[in-house]
């Protein structure tokens, strides 16, 4: 019996130990405050001009909401008197997704859109201006679908497809064409942290 017992104790001593020893590591983002905290994309509209690049900012002040606003910079960062659709908003994140380092995220907008034929002014014109008018803004909603990779534990690529509607009395007179409810499609890529 002593033997059986003795035998059956040193089996795990007498077996041949493996050639090479497997670690599974896994990728955990570590973003600066928990969560991502800005963004900056460039890319595409379907409302305003393509010889200027369209600019998005959004800025997250909890993991699930957002402040972003988008344009190509008339009044901003140029004086060009060019037309621009800008977009000021908030998103609210209503699925997401995590796998080692890729993100996917569902998005809900509203705010607001302001429409613009030439060099901004300060302020929104709500209101319909008639003709001459050089800009219009109103209400937006949008639903947008975000990926982001991991490139390391504190930053990551972005793409941000959106796409929306948004009611501006003002904008036949403003873009000339249409009536008050104008789409939208923004496509943007960039980096964040």
């Amino acid at each position: 019996m002593r033997i059986l017992l003795l035998a059956l104790l040193s089996t795990p001593a007498l077996a041949a130990e493996p050639d090479e020893t497997v670690r599974a590591e896994t990728f955990v983002p570590r973003p600066v405050a928990g969560h991502e905290v800005f963004e900056l994309r460039s890319g595409l509209s379907t409302v305003g001009p393509a010889d200027h690049p369209y600019l998005c900012g959004e800025l997250r002040p909890l993991k699930r909401f957002s402040i972003e606003a988008c344009g190509n910079g008339s009044g901003w960062l140029h004086q060009a008197p060019i037309a621009d659709m800008a977009h000021f908003r908030g998103r609210g994140a209503v699925w997401q997704k995590t796998e080692e380092r890729w993100q996917g995220s569902a998005l809900v907008g509203l705010g607001l859109a302001e429409v613009q034929r030439t060099s901004d002014r300060p302020g929104f014109v709500l209101g319909d201006e008639g003709e001459g008018a050089v800009e219009a803004a109103g209400p937006e909603v949008s639903i947008s679908g975000q990926g982001r990779y991991w490139l390391d534990e504190r930053a990551y690529a972005v793409v941000d497809a959106n796409v929306g509607v948004a009611y501006m009395k003002g904008a036949p007179s403003v873009i000339g064409k249409g009536g008050p409810v104008v789409p939208f499609l923004l496509v943007t890529a960039g980096v964040g942290f």
